[in-house]
């Protein structure tokens, strides 16, 4: 009979509500803006891969090559801070 009021008393204490996990510590002001601002950096790569496409096909006045490398290199580095910001924003630890 005590062997039943010993298990009885383990399965309410099972069921006692538990205290809530401590929420993680926010991310610094830096990585939240970054994580805010991601998809407006891929839409920027998109608009300057845009811009040397035109440029190249002929829709569009010529431009010197120098501004077509900066266009590309500034592409490949709004998208590289898009995608550091989508994969932080999509991290459990934060």
């Amino acid at each position: 009979m005590a062997l039943r009021h010993a298990r009885e008393s383990a399965t309410i204490r099972d069921m006692e509500p538990q205290p809530p996990a401590p929420l993680p510590d926010p991310p610094p002001p830096r990585i939240r803006w970054l994580q805010r601002l991601a998809l407006s950096f891929i839409i920027i790569a998109c608009i300057l891969v845009w811009e040397v496409y035109k440029s190249l096909t002929g829709r569009a006045p010529p431009l010197p090559q120098w501004r077509l490398v900066l266009y590309l290199i500034g592409a490949a580095t709004s998208f590289s801070v898009g995608v550091t910001g989508m994969r932080s924003r999509h991290r459990s630890s934060y």
